[in-house]
């Protein structure tokens, strides 16, 4: 039988699934942005390669796909609290017009390219609107163990 070596889970969560620390959910989602970055942009590659394409048309707003999945695993983890859906949506809608407005700053730029702005801007916005707003309208402050 192998032991197994306990690494901790990043970003650190409590015993219901809440994110402890708003750096490491920040942190966490740049890294996941910039895995779905490279990912796009060896799938557009591809793309390139198999057809006769531009690099860059694919959509860059892609790349909130797995930050999205952990935001939604966090929302997942204030079950508790039915106020979650109005922090969640109201948070999603400023995020999103954040990015929708990157975007539109840099819309000269490829697809790929202008809408990656976009959804950083609006992965960045929408973590400490989520993390901040989750605590303030509960009132529930998880421990860091």
């Amino acid at each position: 039988m192998s032991e197994r070596t306990s690494s901790p889970a990043v970003p650190r969560r409590d015993a219901n699934g809440r994110v402890l620390r708003l750096t490491e959910l920040i942190g966490v989602s740049v890294a996941y942005l910039v895995l779905n970055a490279v990912g796009l942009a060896v799938i557009d590659g591809l793309v390139v390669v198999l057809s006769n394409q531009e690099f860059g048309r694919s959509s860059g707003w892609l790349v909130v796909i797995l930050p999205g999945l952990l935001f939604f695993d966090d929302f997942r983890g204030w079950r508790a609290y039915r106020v979650r859906f109005l922090v969640a949506i109201v948070s999603a809608l400023v995020a999103f017009g954040l990015g929708l407005v990157a975007a539109g700053l840099v819309s000269d730029l490829p697809p790929m390219a202008s809408g990656g702005v976009g959804a950083t801007v609006a992965v960045m916005a929408y973590a400490p609107l989520w993390f901040l707003g989750i605590r303030w309208r509960t009132g529930d402050r998880p421990e860091a163990t």
